[in-house]
């Protein structure tokens, strides 16, 4: 599968996860493609493309917008590449098709009109979180609720508000709530002098990028290695 071709498909999966996605096998593939997808355009300062789409999905200058990122950082990132392609024949395989839908653009409202088969097995729900209604996946497990914040990241609720510090471990912010995720990376982030990241709208999928690759390392070494 070329480049194009697996943007293209990337982001069609991302539609279902914010217009008409269902229950099913996929919601674990997804949730991480959404949070390796939005990690990996944080790291190339390409989250206002991600950004833009996640608010008009519908909307086809924002989605070739987001595909000329996403080829750009597919052809360049190797292990990115890989990583994309294998998850989307994980999807194929849990949905037993393309995994994909075939959409048509509504240009009045910016809305995604499904026109194929093959449906992605993802959560459409909605949980309110400090009073916002939010879309998300969530995928029961062991009693452990995995929502996509916002639309795209994913973290584990699974137990109360962690006291978290620079020393703190990847693996112990990975089990906090999300509301302290994001409290201690944008708190270390300004105390760093790093405010653009302590605004980062994904700040939180960014740092599960880093810490579910580097589960032993501290938060202030994670801090400390971004520019």
């Amino acid at each position: 599968m070329e480049p194009a071709e697996l943007a293209e498909r990337t982001i069609d999966l991302m539609a279902e996860a914010m217009n008409h996605a269902n229950v099913g096998v996929a919601n674990e593939w997804v949730s991480k493609l959404l949070r390796i997808v939005a990690g990996q355009l944080s790291l190339a300062g390409r989250s206002g493309d991600l950004e833009a789409f996640r608010d008009r999905p519908g909307d086809r200058a924002r989605r070739m917008s987001l595909v000329a990122a996403l080829v750009e950082q597919l052809i360049k990132d190797e292990a990115f590449c890989g990583e994309i392609r294998a998850l989307i024949g994980s999807i194929a395989r849990a949905t037993g098709g393309t995994g994909v839908h075939v959409h048509t653009y509504s240009a009045d409202r910016g809305s995604v009109v499904n026109t194929g088969s093959g449906n992605v097995s993802i959560l459409n729900k909605k949980v309110h979180i400090g009073g916002v209604a939010v879309p998300v996946g969530v995928l029961i497990a062991g009693g452990v609720a995995i929502v996509a914040l916002g639309g795209w990241g994913v973290s584990a609720i699974g137990g109360g508000a962690s006291s978290l510090s620079g020393a703190s471990t990847c693996s112990e912010w990975l089990a906090a709530d999300p509301a302290s995720e994001a409290s201690i990376l944008k708190k270390l982030y300004l105390d760093a002098s790093k405010p653009q990241y302590a605004a980062d709208p994904f700040i939180v999928q960014n740092g599960q990028y880093f810490c579910g690759q580097n589960p032993k390392v501290k938060l202030d070494q994670i801090v400390a290695a971004r520019p």
